[in-house]
C-alpha cells in the first residue's frame, strides 16, 4: 500500500473539492426529484375527476364529414358539473332532425370524451363516440366517430342570456 503525504494546503484543497462534488451530486438529485414531482402534478388533472364546468353552455357549428362532401349544422347543450359516467346534455343535428342524449365519459388526452347514449328524436342510431377540445380562442374542436364515417368541426358558444 502506498501512502501519500499531503501538505496542509493540499489537504484543504482536497476537502474543498470533495465538498463541491457532494454539493453538486446533492443538487442534481434534488433537481431530478423536483422534476419527477412536477410531472406528477401536471398529470394530476388528467388522472383526477374533471367536470364539464369549463365547457358548459350551448355550442353551435358546422361539421364536415369524411364520407361525403357535406356540411351539417349542429348544436350541443352541455350543463355544468357533469362527472364521468353521467348523462350530460344533448346534441341536435339540424339537417338530420336527430337529437341525442350525451354521456360524458371523462377527460383524456386533453379532450372531453363522450358518447351518444340514447336517441331522443329522429331515426339516427346512438352509440357513436366523440371528443371536445377547448381551444385557446375559446372555441371547441369536435371530432366524432362512427363505424361508417367521422365528422370534425369548430363549435362556438352562444352568449349567455344572463350577461
Amino acid at each position: 500500500m502506498k501512502y501519500r503525504f499531503l501538505s496542509q494546503t493540499q489537504l484543504i484543497m482536497e476537502r474543498k473539492l470533495t465538498m463541491k462534488k457532494k454539493f453538486v451530486s446533492t443538487l442534481v438529485a434534488i433537481l431530478i426529484l423536483a422534476s419527477v414531482v412536477a410531472v406528477g402534478v401536471s398529470n394530476a388533472r388528467a388522472d383526477g375527476v374533471v367536470t364539464t364546468n369549463d365547457i358548459a353552455g350551448t355550442w353551435y357549428g358546422n361539421m364536415h364529414f369524411s364520407d361525403r362532401n357535406a356540411v351539417e349544422r349542429i348544436q350541443f347543450t352541455i350543463p355544468a358539473g357533469c362527472e364521468p359516467g353521467s348523462i350530460c346534455g344533448k346534441m341536435l343535428n339540424y339537417p338530420a332532425q336527430c337529437t341525442w342524449e350525451i354521456t360524458y365519459d371523462g377527460f383524456s388526452s386533453g379532450a372531453y370524451q363522450y358518447h351518444f347514449s340514447n336517441t331522443l328524436k329522429g331515426g339516427c342510431p346512438s352509440g357513436s363516440t366523440g371528443s371536445l377540445t377547448l381551444l385557446s380562442d375559446g372555441t371547441l374542436y369536435r371530432v366524432h366517430s362512427t363505424p361508417i364515417f367521422s365528422a370534425t368541426g369548430i363549435l362556438n358558444q352562444l352568449p349567455n342570456a344572463g350577461n
